[in-house]
């Protein structure tokens, strides 16, 4: 087998799953991914990327106060509208972002449901990754099953291959778990983040949300024995990001 494939294989989480075992890959992972339990997430300027109004809290809300609360510059981007709903989602966002404690956000208006990684939504997550300057990016995880979820990760895959962009990206669970080399312990903020969720009352009216994160929130904390609540994240390197992309698609 070649250098390159070898490589290639290794970087696959299936193929390592499979062949070493969780254990060994959870502690032993090399490329720096190897698991780390924490009760702060690394400081720096964080950019979130959410496909829609509630995913940035649904999927890192507690982790997103926990930047707060450090002071942390972050700015919150919202890719996609509901052409039905739009004004009331944004209203609830607005409201829930209070709740969070974020001041700054930005509403791009792309479609729900048809977003795709076109040339105007790279161009975007692009110029906006340029400006703000990030040390950290928030972003659905890759395999998540919701297609727009599956956009956003495309979008910013090709944005950070266009500006090269060398920070890191900590992707983030909604409707798919994701695999987990990050747990940050959110118990002593875990309420806040409940009220910043039943801010989106149209959303909660729709699909059982809060109870569908409560659930994961304690699922987290209690397999990796961590207090009562957790939010769990998969964390690369952006140079690596690409390739794990490719291999698990």
């Amino acid at each position: 087998m070649g250098l390159e494939k070898l490589k290639n294989r290794l970087l696959d989480l299936n193929f390592l799953r499979k062949t070493l075992g969780y254990n060994f890959f959870a502690k032993k992972y090399s490329y720096g991914l190897r698991l780390k339990i924490l009760s702060q997430p690394k400081s720096g300027r964080v950019l979130v990327l959410a496909p829609h109004p509630d995913d940035e809290v649904l999927g890192c809300g507690g982790t997103i106060i926990k930047h707060v609360q450090a002071k942390d510059p972050i700015k919150i981007i919202f890719l996609a509208d509901n052409k039905e709903n739009f004004m009331a989602r944004r209203k609830e966002a607005k409201n829930s972002l209070n709740i969070l404690g974020v001041k700054d956000y930005n509403f791009l208006g792309f479609s729900d449901g048809r977003l795709v990684a076109g040339r105007k939504e790279i161009k975007d997550i692009s110029s906006i990754i340029l400006s703000f300057k990030p040390d950290i990016i928030y972003a659905p995880y890759f395999l998540d099953s919701h297609p727009d979820h599956q956009a956003t990760a495309e979008i910013l895959l090709q944005a950070i291959k266009k500006i090269k962009f060398n920070g890191a990206i900590w992707s983030y669970e909604i409707w798919t778990p994701t695999f987990a080399n990050r747990i940050i312990r959110i118990d002593n903020v875990f309420g806040q983040k409940v009220r910043a969720i039943k801010a989106y009352k149209s959303q909660l009216q729709d699909r059982g949300y809060l109870r569908a994160i409560k659930g994961l929130n304690s699922y987290r904390a209690g397999m990796f024995k961590v207090g009562k609540k957790a939010e769990a994240f998969f964390v690369t390197r952006a140079e690596l990001y690409p390739k794990f992309f490719k291999n698990n698609k």
